[in-house]
């Protein structure tokens, strides 16, 4: 897993694996619960186009839009990365 930005409200990271996001982000949660915070996760699996200083493209938007809709200590996952991981699995 790849951290390409981060800033004090979310930050993105980038992963060629799709389930090791969805794996990621669950054990964030209890970590992060942990020192009192409870974080929103919104994974989308996509084209991202590399820019400095950080990561642009429909995806990451997407990805945005979905975290926005989380509760805190709530990972949503898009069902086209739901679908992709079924598949690989």
């Amino acid at each position: 897993m790849e951290a390409r930005r981060s800033r004090a409200t979310g930050s993105s990271a980038r992963s060629r694996r799709r389930a090791r996001r969805i794996q990621c982000a669950t054990r964030l949660h209890p970590a992060m619960a942990e020192i009192g915070l409870r974080l929103r996760a919104g994974i989308h699996c996509g084209e991202v186009e590399l820019r400095e200083p950080g990561i642009a493209g429909i995806a990451v938007h997407i990805a945005a839009r979905v975290q926005a809709k989380a509760v805190p200590g709530e990972t949503l996952v898009t069902s086209t990365t739901r679908d992709m991981v079924t598949a690989s699995s």
